[in-house]
C-alpha cells in the first residue's frame, strides 16, 4: 500500500491537467483530458458554475476553488484505480482513515504543493523562458485537434469546471515542477546526481529477501475467523522450524508459498515499500539468516534476508537516480509546504467525495 500511496502522489503532481489561456488569443497546455474520467461525452455540468467557482480555502491567502479541489480528488482517485486497486470502495479505510477523508485530505495537500511549487521557484528565480512557453501552446493545440476541435475541448473544460485560468495553472505548475528538479538534479545541475550517490541512496534504502506466505484473509479479503487464522499460524510455525532447520528455503516457498507471484524468488525492495513489521524484521537479520513468523496483516511471512542485489542497481540505475532526486526535492518542498498558512471556509463543507467519483468517473 505504501508503494501506491506514493504513487498516486506523484502521479497526481505529474499528470496534472493541461490548460487553456487566452492570454494573447492563444491557447496554452498540454495534452491530458480535463475530465478526469473517461467518458466520451458530457451532460450537464454536476455542479453550478456558482458552485465550482466558490472559495473553499485559501493557502498563502490564495483562493483555492471547489473546481481544483474537485479536479485534484479526481487525479488522486485515478491514480489508485491506475495502479490496479480496483475501483475506490468508500466503505473501506486507506492509511487509517475512511477512503472518501483520504482523498480529500490528499487533495488539499496537493493543492498546498502546487503553491509550494510555486514558492519555491519564485524564491529561486526559476521561470519559463518564451521557448517553454512556445512548447506549451504547440501541445494545446494539438490535443484540441485531437479533442475533435474547440467547441468539444471547450465542453469538456466546463463539464469539468474548469476556467481557463484554473486549466493552465494546473499544466505550468507541474512543468515548473520538473523544470526545477532538472536544473537542481539533472546532468550539469546545482546538485548533479553522481553514481556514488545514487549507490549510496540504495545501499542505504534497498534490500534483498526471500520469503514464504500464508494468507490469512478469505476470497473475499476479510479476516478469517480467529480460530482459522491460528491455524494458518501455526502452519506458518512449522515452515519456519522446517526453514531454520536448514531446508532449502527456496525450495520449501517454492511448495508452499501463498505468494503465487514470487514462490521463494528474491525480491529487492525499497524499504518504505514494505510492511514495517516486514523491515523491521529483515533488518534484525544477517544474510542468510531466517526469521521466525512474522505477523504482517492479513498474512504471515517468514523471511530469508539475502545479500543486497547489486545487480538490481545495474538493471534500474535511472529509475533509482531519479527517485533519490524527487525523495530529496520533496523534502525541499515539504519544508515549503509547512510555511504556508491554510484557512478552509464554510463553503469547504460541500466538498463531497462520493459526489466527485460519480460525476467524473459514474
Amino acid at each position: 500500500m505504501k508503494r501506491i500511496i506514493s504513487a498516486i502522489l506523484l502521479f497526481a503532481l505529474v499528470c496534472a491537467l493541461a490548460s487553456c489561456s487566452l492570454e494573447e488569443g492563444r491557447a496554452i497546455g498540454a495534452s491530458p483530458s480535463p475530465a478526469a474520467g473517461s467518458a466520451a461525452t458530457f451532460g450537464e455540468p454536476p455542479m453550478p458554475a456558482e458552485e465550482l467557482g466558490e472559495t473553499v480555502m485559501t493557502i498563502d491567502g490564495d483562493g483555492v476553488t471547489m473546481a481544483e479541489v474537485r479536479y485534484q480528488a479526481a487525479s488522486l482517485m485515478s491514480a489508485y484505480e491506475f495502479f490496479g486497486e480496483g475501483n475506490v470502495d468508500f466503505s473501506a479505510e486507506l492509511e487509517g482513515k475512511p477512503a472518501g477523508d483520504f482523498f480529500i485530505d490528499e487533495a488539499v495537500n496537493t493543492c498546498i504543493l502546487f503553491r509550494a511549487v510555486e514558492r519555491y521557484a519564485a524564491e529561486n528565480g526559476y521561470a519559463f523562458t518564451e521557448q517553454e512557453y512556445d512548447d506549451i501552446y504547440a501541445e494545446i493545440d494539438e490535443y484540441i485537434e485531437q479533442c475533435g476541435g474547440q467547441d468539444a475541448f471547450n465542453e469538456q473544460l466546463e463539464y469539468a469546471g474548469m476556467t481557463p485560468s484554473l486549466y493552465e495553472y494546473l499544466v505550468e505548475v507541474p512543468r515548473l515542477y520538473y523544470k526545477m528538479y532538472d536544473a537542481i538534479y539533472g546532468e550539469g545541475g546545482e546538485q548533479e546526481i553522481t553514481d556514488e550517490t545514487v549507490r549510496s541512496y540504495f545501499e542505504q534504502n534497498y534490500m534483498t529477501t526471500r520469503h514464504i506466505l500464508k494468507a490469512a484473509l478469505d476470497e473475499n479479503g476479510d479476516p478469517l475467523p480467529a480460530a482459522d487464522a491460528e491455524k494458518v499460524r501455526s502452519e506458518a510455525e512449522t515452515l519456519a522450524e522446517r526453514a531454520a532447520s536448514g531446508e532449502d528455503f527456496a525450495s520449501l516457498a517454492a511448495a508452499e508459498s501463498d505468494d503465487d507471484e514470487l514462490l521463494g524468488e528474491t525480491i529487492t525492495f525499497e524499504l518504505s515499500t514494505m510492511p514495517d513489521e516486514y523491515v523491521a524484521a529483515a533488518e534484525a537479520l544477517a544474510p542468510g539468516e531466517v526469521s521466525g513468523v512474522v505477523d504482517i496483516g492479513g498474512a504471515y511471512v517468514i523471511i530469508l534476508r539475502e545479500e543486497l542485489d547489486e545487480g538490481y542497481l545495474d538493471e534500474n540505475f535511472d529509475a533509482v537516480s531519479e527517485e533519490y532526486g524527487l525523495t530529496q526535492f520533496r523534502v525541499y518542498l515539504d519544508a515549503v509546504c509547512e510555511t504556508l498558512p491554510v484557512e478552509k471556509t464554510d463553503a469547504f463543507a460541500k466538498v463531497d467525495p462520493e459526489e466527485i467519483y460519480s460525476a467524473f468517473f459514474g
